[in-house]
């Protein structure tokens, strides 16, 4: 049996993502993630849609301190092209 494959963070475009994705993200069970939803704990929590548990992308992102990609780097991306980064010395 092979495990679902997840759309890496940094490319998801979806506003919510399922338990299990969410799971995979955190690098936690989803049993983890629902026990935080029951009993309202936890770093993050759910949004329920038609019942079911949904977890925000953008807290998902911020918890974990990841940036969510501008609309140029996603562009880029699609192009791809890379933006060369500039540091200063």
């Amino acid at each position: 049996m092979t495990a679902p494959a997840f759309t890496p963070l940094e490319l998801e475009t979806r506003p919510t993502v399922c338990t299990a994705a969410a799971a995979h993200y955190l690098h936690l069970r989803p049993q983890t993630l629902r026990v935080y939803a029951c009993k309202e704990c936890g770093p993050i929590r759910p949004i329920r849609i038609n019942g079911r548990l949904h977890w925000s992308t953008q807290q998902i992102r911020a918890l974990l301190g990841a940036a969510q990609p501008s609309r140029e780097d996603k562009a880029a991306n699609a192009s791809g092209f890379k933006r060369a980064s500039h540091t200063s010395t």
